[in-house]
């Protein structure tokens, strides 16, 4: 697999197109810098990415392939396409029992962009302008970042919402995006900004180390304001792994004691289980307090009933959360009339979506994505791999 980070000159026959090539080459770098300024700030803004992305984006992945560089299309690549195939074709299976089954079905585009900024990454790495055109992108991101917490602080210390001018009343703040969103999102971030400080050496050319280190910090006191607890432990577990592969005599030592916490996760919540009346809003009783008999023990089992019903078609991208309720009575499950949208967990939540087939797509996709990271070695590894994990 070709590296991201190498910074390749554009060959003779690239320079033939060169006109359109800055016009795309524009768009790609405004498309890119809608991304960073909406992940943690608005999803409308992300929008502009995908609009942006779009026709320049399949123009560089059919210049890649036409002139016969299939490879570029890493296997991850390829994985994810199957993916997306597996759940196209389940939808089709499905189409009649699906609630609105066409906008699910264009949905599955996210996934798709996924691997189109894959070669935006790429060609503006290959411009050989890193610190021109990266640099900003990044600043954006870690100002989005700094900026989305920043106004959750303000909210949660002065009980004044800048956003809508009403009361600020919520024990778990999301930032601008909600508390899920950010959460989990920053969950998976944290080690990878954590990494770029470890290895600064490497990237000074595209960071600026004085809006990252503010992010971290901003960024770590945000993750704590959503109290959004797997986001945490995953955090956890992959800045750990983030330190041990940059230094694995140092890491060991934080390795252990983020697998302590995991083993020591049942323990925990046992005894901060109880009434929460009263505790603070970073309270780690108030964490932990609403797990014992959580509700997700009960989405998990009706997520594993849904596979079990339908094993190979599933029951179409999107669907768990319009089949939950239904699946509750028909099996006897506790509160029976409480819905969800989301089986809270992505293996259990693609195989409902698309059987046994959609989970093994998505661990095919991991697992290479993993590989290629991995082999890449370097800074790559360092913020990919861990990355991964946090997702996992």
């Amino acid at each position: 697999m070709e590296s991201i980070t190498s910074s390749r000159s554009l060959t003779s026959k690239e320079s033939v197109c060169a006109p359109y090539n800055e016009y795309a080459f524009k768009a790609v770098f405004a498309g890119f810098c809608c991304l960073a300024a909406g992940i943690f700030t608005s999803v409308g803004i992300c929008a502009g990415y995908h609009c942006l992305m779009l026709i320049p984006g399949l123009w560089m992945v059919w210049r890649e392939v036409k002139i016969g560089n299939v490879q570029a299309i890493p296997r991850s690549a390829w994985a994810l396409l199957i993916l997306i195939g597996v759940m196209a074709f389940s939808n089709f299976l499905n189409w009649e029992n699906m609630q609105q089954p066409l906008r699910n079905t264009f949905k599955l585009k996210y996934f798709i962009f996924g691997i189109i900024g894959l070669f935006g990454i790429r060609w503006l790495l290959r411009h050989n302008q890193v610190e021109r055109w990266v640099k900003p992108i990044t600043s954006i991101f870690f100002l989005s970042i700094i900026a989305s917490v920043s106004y959750a602080l303000f909210g949660s210390m002065t009980g004044y919402d800048l956003k809508t001018g009403l009361v600020y009343d919520s024990w778990r703040q999301g930032g601008l995006t909600g508390t899920m969103r950010f959460g989990y999102g920053m969950g998976m971030v944290l080690p990878l900004l954590l990494g770029l400080w470890l290895r600064r050496h490497e990237c000074s050319k595209f960071i600026s180390f004085k809006l990252l280190l503010p992010a971290i910090v901003l960024g770590t006191a945000g993750l704590f304001l959503t109290q959004c607890r797997g986001a945490i432990l995953a955090a956890l577990l992959a800045s750990s792994l983030v330190v041990y592969l940059d230094n694995p005599k140092r890491g060991k030592i934080l390795v252990l004691l983020g697998l302590s916490v995991f083993l020591l996760l049942p323990t925990i919540i046992i005894s901060g289980a109880g009434n929460t009346e009263g505790e603070s809003r970073l309270s780690v009783n108030r964490i932990v307090s609403d797990l014992q008999g959580d509700e997700r023990v009960t989405i998990f089992h009706a997520a594993y009933l849904s596979i079990k019903e339908s094993p190979l078609a599933g029951i179409g991208y999107r669907q768990f959360g319009t089949h939950y309720v239904d699946i509750k009575k028909r099996y006897n499950l506790k509160d029976p009339q409480k819905d969800q949208t989301h089986a809270h967990n992505i293996f259990l939540e693609i195989g409902a979506s698309a059987g046994i087939l959609g989970v093994i797509g998505l661990i095919a996709w991991l697992g290479l994505w993993i590989r290629e990271m991995a082999s890449a070695g370097g800074l790559i590894c360092i913020i990919g791999v861990p990355f991964c994990v946090a997702v996992i």
